[in-house]
Protein backbone atom coordinates (compact mmCIF):
# COMPACT_ATOMS: atom_id res chain seq x y z
CA UNK A 1 0.00 0.00 0.00
CA UNK A 2 3.09 2.39 1.00
CA UNK A 3 4.32 1.68 -2.45
CA UNK A 4 1.17 2.63 -3.93
CA UNK A 5 0.92 5.47 -1.92
CA UNK A 6 5.04 6.62 -3.37
CA UNK A 7 4.03 6.04 -6.91
CA UNK A 8 0.90 8.08 -7.29
CA UNK A 9 2.79 11.17 -5.11
CA UNK A 10 5.46 10.80 -8.02
CA UNK A 11 2.79 10.62 -10.82
CA UNK A 12 0.77 13.86 -9.40
CA UNK A 13 4.35 15.43 -9.10
CA UNK A 14 5.38 14.73 -12.41
CA UNK A 15 2.37 15.51 -14.01
CA UNK A 16 2.19 18.51 -11.97
CA UNK A 17 6.37 19.12 -12.70
CA UNK A 18 5.10 19.19 -16.36
CA UNK A 19 2.07 21.11 -17.00
CA UNK A 20 4.25 23.64 -15.55
CA UNK A 21 7.05 23.30 -18.18
CA UNK A 22 4.13 23.10 -20.43
CA UNK A 23 3.11 26.58 -19.63
CA UNK A 24 6.52 28.08 -19.60
CA UNK A 25 6.76 27.15 -23.25
CA UNK A 26 6.31 29.59 -26.17
CA UNK A 27 3.83 29.09 -28.89
CA UNK A 28 6.45 27.54 -31.11
CA UNK A 29 7.48 23.97 -32.81
CA UNK A 30 9.28 23.31 -30.01
CA UNK A 31 6.21 22.74 -28.08
CA UNK A 32 4.59 19.78 -29.74
CA UNK A 33 8.26 17.95 -29.29
CA UNK A 34 8.27 18.96 -25.66
CA UNK A 35 4.61 17.88 -25.21
CA UNK A 36 5.69 14.09 -26.67
CA UNK A 37 8.81 14.33 -24.60
CA UNK A 38 6.81 14.81 -21.38
CA UNK A 39 4.19 12.45 -22.51
CA UNK A 40 6.70 9.87 -22.96
CA UNK A 41 8.36 10.47 -19.58
CA UNK A 42 4.77 10.38 -17.93
CA UNK A 43 3.97 7.04 -19.60
CA UNK A 44 7.17 5.23 -18.62
CA UNK A 45 6.39 6.32 -15.01
CA UNK A 46 2.95 5.12 -15.47
CA UNK A 47 4.61 1.76 -16.53
CA UNK A 48 7.03 1.37 -13.70
CA UNK A 49 4.67 -0.65 -11.42
CA UNK A 50 4.15 -3.05 -14.15
CA UNK A 51 7.14 -3.75 -14.77
CA UNK A 52 8.14 -4.46 -11.73
CA UNK A 53 4.37 -6.64 -10.78
CA UNK A 54 6.29 -8.93 -13.54
CA UNK A 55 9.90 -8.58 -12.85
CA UNK A 56 11.25 -6.20 -15.72
CA UNK A 57 14.42 -4.46 -14.76
CA UNK A 58 13.92 -0.98 -16.17
CA UNK A 59 16.50 1.33 -15.47
CA UNK A 60 14.61 4.80 -16.42
CA UNK A 61 17.93 6.87 -16.81
CA UNK A 62 19.38 4.09 -19.20
CA UNK A 63 16.17 3.81 -20.80
CA UNK A 64 16.58 7.90 -21.03
CA UNK A 65 19.90 8.36 -22.25
CA UNK A 66 20.40 4.88 -24.82
CA UNK A 67 22.12 6.10 -27.97
CA UNK A 68 21.18 4.46 -31.34
CA UNK A 69 23.42 1.82 -32.03
CA UNK A 70 26.00 2.59 -34.90
CA UNK A 71 25.30 0.72 -38.66
CA UNK A 72 28.18 0.28 -40.28
CA UNK A 73 28.07 0.57 -43.86
CA UNK A 74 30.00 -1.28 -46.33
CA UNK A 75 30.49 0.34 -49.72
CA UNK A 76 28.84 -0.50 -53.29
CA UNK A 77 28.35 0.80 -56.40
CA UNK A 78 24.81 1.43 -55.49
CA UNK A 79 25.33 3.29 -52.77
CA UNK A 80 28.06 5.43 -53.94
CA UNK A 81 25.87 5.98 -57.17
CA UNK A 82 23.17 7.13 -54.86
CA UNK A 83 25.33 9.25 -52.58
CA UNK A 84 26.42 10.83 -55.70
CA UNK A 85 22.89 11.21 -57.20
CA UNK A 86 22.07 12.84 -53.54
CA UNK A 87 24.98 15.44 -53.81
CA UNK A 88 24.17 16.89 -57.25
CA UNK A 89 20.27 17.02 -56.03
CA UNK A 90 21.53 18.49 -52.88
CA UNK A 91 23.55 20.93 -55.40
CA UNK A 92 20.59 21.96 -57.32
CA UNK A 93 18.44 22.75 -54.65
CA UNK A 94 20.85 24.72 -52.87
CA UNK A 95 21.20 26.88 -55.98
CA UNK A 96 17.77 27.71 -56.43
CA UNK A 97 17.72 28.68 -52.99
CA UNK A 98 20.52 30.86 -53.27
CA UNK A 99 19.04 32.30 -56.68
CA UNK A 100 16.11 32.89 -54.88
CA UNK A 101 17.31 34.47 -51.32
CA UNK A 102 19.36 36.32 -53.73
CA UNK A 103 16.35 37.97 -55.76
CA UNK A 104 14.38 38.59 -52.09
CA UNK A 105 17.32 40.34 -51.00
CA UNK A 106 17.57 42.49 -54.73
CA UNK A 107 13.62 43.32 -54.26
CA UNK A 108 14.22 44.54 -50.55
CA UNK A 109 17.03 46.78 -51.28
CA UNK A 110 15.44 48.36 -54.24
CA UNK A 111 12.06 49.14 -51.94
CA UNK A 112 14.75 50.44 -49.27
CA UNK A 113 16.62 52.72 -51.86
CA UNK A 114 12.86 53.96 -52.78
CA UNK A 115 12.38 54.98 -48.99
CA UNK A 116 15.14 57.60 -49.65
CA UNK A 117 13.18 61.20 -51.48
CA UNK A 118 16.35 62.76 -52.46
CA UNK A 119 17.70 60.09 -54.98
CA UNK A 120 16.19 57.20 -57.06
CA UNK A 121 17.83 54.11 -57.83
CA UNK A 122 19.70 53.48 -61.11
CA UNK A 123 20.97 49.86 -60.98
CA UNK A 124 21.46 47.18 -58.45
CA UNK A 125 24.05 44.76 -58.53
CA UNK A 126 24.55 42.19 -56.35
CA UNK A 127 27.91 40.23 -57.15
CA UNK A 128 28.28 36.64 -55.17
CA UNK A 129 30.93 33.90 -55.16
CA UNK A 130 29.85 30.44 -53.92
CA UNK A 131 26.68 31.25 -52.25
CA UNK A 132 27.88 34.22 -50.42
CA UNK A 133 27.24 38.18 -51.37
CA UNK A 134 31.04 39.51 -51.76
CA UNK A 135 29.90 42.93 -52.93
CA UNK A 136 27.29 45.21 -53.49
CA UNK A 137 27.05 48.27 -56.24
CA UNK A 138 23.93 50.35 -56.16
CA UNK A 139 24.14 53.21 -58.52
CA UNK A 140 21.94 55.95 -57.65
CA UNK A 141 20.47 59.42 -59.09
CA UNK A 142 19.68 62.50 -57.38
CA UNK A 143 16.69 64.28 -57.86
CA UNK A 144 17.81 67.26 -57.23
CA UNK A 145 20.76 68.19 -59.43
CA UNK A 146 21.55 70.92 -57.07
CA UNK A 147 22.48 69.09 -53.79
CA UNK A 148 25.35 66.80 -55.34
CA UNK A 149 28.16 67.58 -52.81
CA UNK A 150 30.42 65.28 -51.45
CA UNK A 151 28.87 65.94 -48.32
CA UNK A 152 25.29 64.87 -49.12
CA UNK A 153 26.69 61.46 -51.25
CA UNK A 154 28.53 60.72 -47.96
CA UNK A 155 25.36 61.10 -46.10
CA UNK A 156 23.25 58.94 -48.34
CA UNK A 157 25.54 56.32 -48.79
CA UNK A 158 25.90 56.42 -44.70
CA UNK A 159 21.93 55.83 -45.09
CA UNK A 160 21.49 53.24 -47.72
CA UNK A 161 24.75 51.26 -45.56
CA UNK A 162 22.04 51.80 -42.34
CA UNK A 163 18.91 50.58 -43.97
CA UNK A 164 20.54 47.55 -45.93
CA UNK A 165 22.30 46.44 -42.24
CA UNK A 166 18.61 46.60 -40.58
CA UNK A 167 16.73 44.23 -43.47
CA UNK A 168 19.39 41.89 -43.93
CA UNK A 169 20.25 39.45 -42.22
CA UNK A 170 23.58 38.78 -44.09
CA UNK A 171 26.90 40.48 -42.26
CA UNK A 172 27.45 43.35 -45.11
CA UNK A 173 29.82 45.41 -44.10
CA UNK A 174 29.53 49.12 -45.79
CA UNK A 175 33.22 48.33 -47.49
CA UNK A 176 31.31 45.92 -49.30
CA UNK A 177 28.64 47.76 -50.20
CA UNK A 178 29.39 50.52 -53.38
CA UNK A 179 27.14 53.56 -54.02
CA UNK A 180 27.68 55.05 -58.06
CA UNK A 181 25.83 58.44 -58.74
CA UNK A 182 24.82 58.70 -62.16
CA UNK A 183 24.51 62.62 -63.14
Amino acid sequence: MVQIADWLKRIISLIIVAGFLELLLPNNSLKGVTRLVLGLIVIMFLMQPLTQLFNIPIDLITVATLSAPEIEVTPTPVTDRLITEGEKLRGRWESVFVAKNFQGLETKIKKIITLIDEVELEQLKLEQKNGQLERMVITVKSKNEQQLTPAFQAKIRQEICKMIAVVSDLNITPEQIEVNWNE
